[in-house]
């Protein structure tokens, strides 16, 4: 970023030159501090905006390297996130690799697109009963995840592709849902054998 600064007045020399001063180039600042980093807020899809919300609290004291539980709660739909290398509109994007817990609460029916994907240090998530669809990349390289519960899950009707790309699981337990299909890559590069 660069602030602009103002110029003082060009002066004319003893040789009836006109010259300006140096001060007149913009100079480099440092990036400001961020200034996105809010606790919580809504994450609702579109017509479900406030009704799905998002929230996050500190697991522990160290002000440094502090680490966080993400909670999804209220009811219906999240919406579906857009993830670059270069932008990302989730929210907490800010904390995703601070992230260590996701508690998707009772009556949230869909995980949107990319929600979680490139959460680094995210070790568990827990699932709602309620839970229909995991949209694609939901949790693609969150390679520290190794326990997902989806046995319970008896209205998943839909995972996403690349849902668990790249996750530590070594299995899943889908026999109660209500998929008839799964993406082939769903898993792909999972730690399932």
């Amino acid at each position: 970023l660069y602030k602009a600064r103002k110029a003082p007045e060009d002066t004319v020399n003893d040789d009836n030159e006109l010259t300006a001063a140096l001060s007149d180039q913009a100079e480099p600042q440092d990036d400001p501090a961020p200034t996105d980093n809010t606790m919580s807020g809504t994450c609702g899809a579109t017509d479900n905006e406030g009704n799905v919300t998002w929230a996050l609290t500190q697991n522990n004291t160290d002000s440094d390297s502090p680490t966080y539980t993400l909670t999804i709660s209220g009811s219906g739909a999240m919406k579906d996130f857009s993830y670059t290398m270069s932008s990302d509109d989730r929210p907490w994007a800010w904390a995703k690799d601070k992230i260590t817990n996701v508690n998707i609460e009772e009556n949230i029916e869909n995980i949107g697109a990319y929600a979680f994907r490139g959460h680094a240090i995210l070790t568990n998530v827990t699932f709602p009963k309620s839970l229909e669809t995991i949209g694609q990349q939901a949790f693609r390289d969150c390679n520290k995840l190794s326990n997902v519960n989806l046995t319970d899950l008896t209205n998943l009707t839909e995972i996403g592709v690349q849902a668990f790309r790249g996750v530590g699981i070594d299995k899943v337990d889908l026999s109660k849902t209500k998929l008839t299909e799964i993406p082939e890559s769903a898993f792909i590069y999972a730690a399932m054998s």
